[in-house]
């Protein structure tokens, strides 16, 4: 019973043994040229050029058929914000001459993406193989620790032998550059449009740009919201004009006006270390719009080395826009209003006075006038109220003119015109009509005529 035992043994260790010996080699490995088990680029600096690194890959083969090695990106290269190096920053070519049977066929720079990549062919017998492969970081970079990760694939052609893959990590840190600076006058977060002597509501902010990097920089501008006072009345949008002016004796460079979309207003060039600027906001004509205190938030960004964009400066834009209500009366003749009556000649005579109301009150107002007396002469005699008339007539009028056919000219205040409801600013002509007659004694009749506007 113990021979039987042990010869049974003997048996079975000779089929394990020769299960052993059958097994094919079929193998793949990846191995940094500086050593480790994961392709470090280490830390950089966000100005650097291109950094490169070097990749051995080792294949163990006795399959006795052809495969191919086969590179595809898991994960790309990103950072702890999410930022992600793009794509045609990091590179891969195989390095020529580093293998002994098979083809390469990465021989020039190829951008490294979630695509399959074939990078290694075998020859025919499928012979184990090792080759090199090279990968380079191209600058800039945005600041930050970056991972990333690499499948390589060891792949059969025409074997029923499975593939297999190995996953390579990947990473670099990239430092903050601290050769840019860039300061704000004033340092305070709030900038004021005050009156100018041309009318204008204008403020400035300065800055001291100092960029020695070898890559220039933008930047850029806009507003956060509308520019709104306290009875919500909204600015309209591109209405505050920009000028940059590089260094104080440099003429004014005007920008595209403040909107809700960034603007680029500023782009350094390679040459320069330190720049002034000087930018100039002004509100033209501010009469135009409603009466009110108006607030807004402008913020300025700068894009990087890798184009994305960060906030340099927010300001709280502030200006207030006094109250206008004014009313203009243009007689044709400068300050009279004078009918040349002749001596038999009785055709009606005209004269004009040209209103124009300006107004920003937003309120409804309305236009009247009053004579100081009929016209009249040193001895005290009238002329006739149906000899005295008066119409109005519309210039593109937003409101209502309160008669259009003639009407006799009244002594007491007389409502010529009432505005649309928003108080827009607006005109319209009065004509006045002096109708001849054998009735009316030679003389100088002469009256005064006040125009009144008020706020509904």
């Amino acid at each position: 019973m113990k021979k039987l035992f042990v010869s049974i043994l003997l048996i079975l260790a000779g089929l394990i043994l020769s299960f052993h010996l059958a097994e094919a080699a079929f193998s793949i490995s990846a191995r940094p040229l500086e050593g480790g088990f994961e392709l470090r680029f280490g830390s950089i600096s966000a100005s650097q050029q291109t950094i490169s690194k070097e990749l051995i890959i080792n294949i163990t083969s006795d399959i006795g058929s052809q495969y191919q090695v086969v590179q595809t990106l898991l994960d790309p290269l990103t950072n702890t914000e999410g930022v992600t190096i793009k794509p045609h920053q990091l590179t891969v070519f195989t390095l020529r001459g580093s293998n002994l049977f098979g083809s390469l066929r990465l021989s020039d720079p190829t951008e490294v993406s979630l695509t399959r990549n074939i990078l290694y062919t075998s020859d025919s017998n499928g012979s184990s193989d090792s080759f090199r492969l090279v990968y380079s970081l191209s600058g800039p970079f945005s600041p930050g620790f970056y991972k990333g990760r690499f499948a390589f694939t060891l792949e059969p052609i025409q074997s029923q032998v499975m593939p297999i893959t190995i996953i390579l990590p990947i990473s670099v840190e990239v430092k903050q550059n601290q050769n840019i600076q860039i300061e704000f006058f004033p340092e305070s977060s709030l900038l004021r449009l005050t009156p100018q002597p041309d009318g204008s509501l204008s403020g400035f902010c300065e800055l001291r740009i100092t960029n020695t990097y070898s890559y220039p920089l933008t930047i850029s501008q806009m507003l956060s919201c509308a520019c709104q006072n306290q009875y919500s009345d909204i600015l309209p949008e591109n209405t505050i004009q920009c000028f940059l002016q590089k260094d104080k004796d440099a003429n004014k460079t005007l920008l595209r006006p403040l909107s809700l979309k960034p603007e680029i207003i500023y782009t350094s060039r390679i040459s320069e270390k330190t720049d002034y600027l000087t930018i100039v906001y002004s509100l033209l004509n501010p009469d135009r719009f409603k009466t009110g205190k108006y607030h807004c938030r402008l913020s300025l960004f700068v894009n990087d080395y890798n184009n994305i964009q960060k906030i340099l400066k927010e300001y709280d834009l502030e200006f207030n826009i006094p109250k206008v209500f004014n009313l203009i009366a243009e007689p044709t003749k400068s300050g009279i209003i004078e009918f040349d009556v002749k001596p038999n000649v009785f055709q009606i005579q005209t004269n004009e006075v040209k209103l124009t109301i300006i107004s920003n009150s937003g309120k409804s107002y309305q236009v009247s006038q009053k004579l100081s007396s009929e016209l009249v002469n040193k001895d005290g005699v009238t002329i006739p109220k149906k000899n005295f008339r008066m119409r109005l007539v519309s210039n593109d009028t937003k409101g209502n003119l309160k008669f259009i056919d003639p009407i006799p000219v009244e002594t007491q205040e007389t409502v010529l015109f009432v505005s649309d409801k928003k108080g827009s600013p607006d005109s319209f002509t009065i004509i006045y009509e002096l109708i001849p007659s054998l009735e009316i004694p030679a003389g100088e009749y002469t009256t005064s005529i006040t125009y009144i506007i008020s706020e509904c």
